[in-house]
């Protein structure tokens, strides 16, 4: 009887031991208690190339992972204006590349110094309407490009899942976003 008591107390500590290498694995690769990630600033960067045209996006079906620095370069291959727009990701510190001078238009309610910034080659935190006036939310991910141009953004995605992404000039146009965890 005294093995058997003494055993149980060896599994027990065993198993209070794996649950808290679980948890210290859990934090020290970024999960947080709701399933999703903190942004790892010390990762290297992710390059995703998305072409897009008439026949549709190139790839239709992305996979990033969660947690470093994402940048999403979307290449138009035609004349007409297309839309990459990740509907629900939770993605944070969005960045745009600041277009050309003679692109921007000042928004509303963009102060004049954010407006400088669009006139250097650099990223902001704010997108300017379309020139086929679709205005990006600044809340998720949505890149856009007029014929042949191209289009960067700078994000984090941080909760893992399979996100739909549509081209609200296009609807026809469909693929998804899969972000995994690290």
């Amino acid at each position: 009887m005294a093995m058997d008591s003494r055993r149980r107390v060896i599994m027990r500590t065993f198993a209070v031991a794996l649950l808290g290498a679980v948890a210290l694995v859990a934090v020290s690769c970024g999960a947080g208690g709701d399933g999703t990630y903190r942004p790892d600033e010390d990762a290297e960067a992710v390059t995703v190339n998305i072409d897009v045209s008439e026949k549709g996006y190139e790839p239709a079906d992305v996979r990033i992972p969660a947690g470093p620095s994402i940048q999403l370069i979307l290449r138009n291959r035609s004349a007409d204006e297309f839309h990459y727009r990740v509907v629900g990701l939770d993605a944070t510190e969005i960045l745009w590349l600041a277009a050309k001078e003679e692109d921007v238009v000042r928004e509303e309610g963009v102060t004049e110094e954010d407006h400088e910034k669009h006139h250097a080659k650099d990223f902001v935190a704010w997108r300017g309407t379309s020139p086929r006036g679709v205005k990006p939310t600044l809340k998720e991910v949505h890149a856009y490009a007029a014929g042949t141009q191209v289009d960067v953004v700078h994000f984090y995605a941080l909760a893992p899942g399979t996100y739909q992404v549509s081209d609200p000039l296009h609807p026809d146009l469909k693929g998804t976003l899969t972000v995994v965890a690290p």
